[in-house]
């Protein structure tokens, strides 16, 4: 039987910066799954390590991070502006983050929906729109 797949896009205040609402995700999901890596595959980011792995991305098609590398750039002095981030856990594809135009994030999901008190507050999505399989 193959998990539910799921999709919320997150509903922010002008007052908050998009990066605490991510890092509060990442942060419970590392505590969850503690063998995960995330797999970036876009990333513009201008904080100094987002910045290096910006232009390493460039070059390469995606690079691998653990939770505490992922973390630095979301809580560094700088701001994300595109991410798209998958937590792998086995080499499968569990949980995906998707960052636009530094305004925008969308959290994708299989099985349980994450805790509300984790997420905030959010609309759902329907997960086909991100071809989310």
């Amino acid at each position: 039987m193959k998990n539910s797949l799921w999709a919320i896009t997150l509903n922010q205040t002008s007052e908050e910066r998009l990066e605490e609402r991510v890092t509060s995700i990442v942060v419970y999901l590392a505590k969850t799954y503690k063998d995960c890596q995330w797999q970036v595959s876009d990333l513009d980011a201008t904080g100094k390590y987002g910045g290096r792995l910006t232009l390493q991305l460039n070059d390469e098609e995606q690079v691998y991070l653990p939770s505490s590398d992922f973390l630095v750039i979301l809580t560094e002095d700088g701001q994300v502006i595109d991410l798209e981030a998958v937590m792998l856990v086995n080499s499968q594809p569990i949980f995906k983050i998707l960052i636009q135009d530094g305004s925008s994030v969308d959290v994708l999901g299989q099985g349980k929906l994450l805790p509300s008190e984790v997420l905030g507050e959010y609309e759902p999505s329907d997960p086909k729109l991100f071809l989310w399989n």
